[in-house]
């Protein structure tokens, strides 16, 4: 996925203060929707953002001044959460901004900033012979594994650790720690996934990211098609294309006037409803697994089109079906875009959908929150052996984030335990899971599977680096997540030292944007395996706001906050809804309700 273009003042774009709602569009424009309502945003400087959101609180020495991040990141989870709730039910999300959920934890657990240590204590920036490598001891199997990854004996303190990796180069520490499943991140990681993959049922569309200004690449020199060739095109028209024709020429389609092989910057569409900006094109198997259309369906969104792609066999088929879903998109007030080729969504949707989460910490818990605030059933799935860990943490933030879900817990080591969890998942709408994808294929669990049985299921899989082969088996958690998209190498820039970024910044950074994905794929029907990347949800928001010279970044933001008498705010608590439920409280009433054996 190439990196957004940065906004920056300097650079003449967007007045700053309306970074936020550039990001909310440039989302929503990625994720192929529109906004039912006007964003709920104020126009505040990115600098004033970052004080008052608590972040800038969290950040820097113990014994020193915190520090401004010379970034728009607060910012950018002010816009994600508004992009969010421009999609939800009035009112469903007020009183929230998205920069202050990324400090909260620390406003129940007491955390205050500690430099280069994370604030929990098990994340560490560490120097190695030729960088800097943040490396997350945070299970004890962790310290176990010190002599297999360092091949030598090492003493299970930190100290003793740093000592030896100044002594390595970065990229064996990586390696072979990965292999061993540590959590470890260069300073930052030279390339990482994309923020989203979404997978349909039948293959795979990366989410794109478009130009934060709304600028196609139409507008960046992209050459017309010549208007004889779709002419020509007119006159080559597969049957499949004739039969759909046939039904919307001359306002045929209860008025609405569609033009065919219409010429559009560098793309000749199949058919467009230019008054509704809805593009509908037709494909043969050729188009399977075709980059070229995610770059011409990318172009289309930026410049404020919906794609509706069906395969030919479903024209010459299922015609009246077409039909249908083409007079929806047509009269839908949403304007939702419609999921890549062609199975979108026709079947029933319930009026809130059923959540199954099997997510543990913060991420997950975070987007099933939302979701829930949003109107739908959550069921909170635990093991029996290996409940939530946050249970043993703050038992008040635990409450914020699970209070109204329902716990169901199974024994996930038995057959019988395994079974009711696939019976749960395959009656969900979304169903969020943190996990490496192996660990649930071991117990013969399968996302693909689950998305073949069901096409409206909405599948979100939340993890260090996503799904892609590369990356699926990388373990990361929230502060070296921060550390591999550069967090820690723009505060060495602003700064000139080693310092981690807030408290695992990339936990509800990624919680936030993983609501707004599966929120936004189930309205459009679902059908989607989900792929969201910590590292790269965090690096997606640092490219789409890159300062082009980071002292002078520095220095004019200084003088913004300096002048505006804003106060670096300390993290703020939120009511929470209730007490959560107790460890499998509703494991019994649910299984009863949805008609699964006990």
């Amino acid at each position: 996925m190439g990196a957004a273009q940065g906004l920056s003042a300097e650079a003449g774009a967007e007045a700053p203060e309306q970074v936020a709602r550039a990001y909310a569009h440039w989302l929503l424009n990625a994720l192929g929707v529109a906004p039912e309502r006007e964003l709920a945003l104020a126009d505040e400087h990115p600098a004033l953002s970052w004080a008052e959101s608590g972040l800038m609180a969290l950040t820097g020495r113990a014994d020193g001044p915190p520090c401004l991040l010379p970034s728009a990141l607060a910012a950018c989870a002010d816009g994600a959460i508004a992009a969010l709730a421009s999609l939800a039910p009035a009112g469903a999300l007020d009183g929230l901004r998205g920069s202050r959920l990324l400090a909260e934890r620390a406003a129940y657990t007491g955390y205050s900033r500690a430099g280069a240590v994370s604030m929990g204590g098990s994340c560490r920036l560490l120097a190695t012979a030729d960088g800097e490598l943040a490396v997350n001891l945070a299970r004890d199997d962790d310290w176990a594994l010190l002599p297999a990854w360092l091949e030598a004996e090492v003493a299970a303190d930190w100290l003793s650790v740093a000592a030896v990796l100044r002594e390595r180069s970065t990229a064996a520490l990586v390696e072979q720690g990965r292999l061993l499943g540590l959590a470890l991140a260069r300073s930052p990681e030279p390339r990482l996934p994309p923020w989203l993959l979404a997978t349909h049922r039948l293959r795979a569309v990366q989410v794109v990211p478009l130009s934060p200004r709304g600028r196609g690449v139409g507008e960046r020199g992209a050459r017309s098609v010549p208007l004889s060739f779709a002419k020509e095109l007119r006159g080559s028209m597969t049957d499949a294309e004739k039969a759909l024709w046939y039904q919307l020429r001359a306002g045929r389609l209860k008025g609405h006037k569609f033009k065919r092989q219409a010429p559009l910057g560098p793309y000749i569409l199949d058919f467009v409803c230019f008054g509704s900006k809805l593009v509908v094109e037709l494909d043969g198997s050729q188009h399977l697994d075709s980059a070229a259309d995610l770059q011409r369906d990318a172009w289309l969104r930026s410049e404020g089109f919906r794609v509706l792609r069906f395969w030919n066999h479903q024209v010459l088929n299922q015609g009246s079906a077409v039909l249908e879903e083409i007079l929806r998109q047509l009269e839908s007030p949403l304007s939702p875009a419609p999921l890549p080729q062609g199975e979108r969504g026709l079947s029933h949707r319930r009026r809130h959908p059923r959540v199954v989460d099997l997510s543990s910490l913060w991420a997950g818990p975070l987007c099933a929150h939302l979701l829930q605030r949003l109107g739908a059933e959550v069921i909170k799935v635990e093991s029996t052996q290996r409940p939530d860990g946050a249970r043993r943490g703050s038992p008040e933030f635990f409450d914020l984030l699970n209070a109204g879900k329902r716990s169901v817990a199974l024994d996930l080591a038995s057959a019988g335990g395994r079974e009711r969890l696939r019976a749960l998942l395959s009656q969900a709408d979304i169903v969020i899971e943190a996990s490496r994808p192996r660990a649930l294929r071991q117990m013969g669990i399968s996302a693909e599977q689950l998305l073949r049985e069901n096409p409206g299921l909405t599948w979100l899989s939340l993890s260090g680096y996503g799904r892609e082969p590369d990356w699926e088996n990388a373990i990361a958690y929230g502060d070296d997540a921060g550390v591999a998209a550069g967090l820690s190498a723009l505060l060495r820039q602003a700064h000139g030292e080693s310092l981690i970024c807030g408290d695992a910044i990339a936990d509800p950074l990624s919680g936030i944007h993983a609501a707004l994905a599966a929120w936004a794929s189930w309205r459009q029907g679902g059908g989607q395996l989900l792929a969201l990347s910590l590292a790269g949800v965090v690096r997606a928001a640092l490219d789409f706001d890159t300062p082009s010279d980071v002292p002078a970044r520095m220095a004019d933001w200084s003088r913004v906050l300096a002048h505006s008498g804003q106060p670096v705010a300390a993290p703020r608590r939120r009511a929470a809804a209730g007490t959560a439920a107790a460890l499998g409280a509703d494991t019994a009433a649910v299984l009863s309700e949805w008609r699964l054996a006990c």
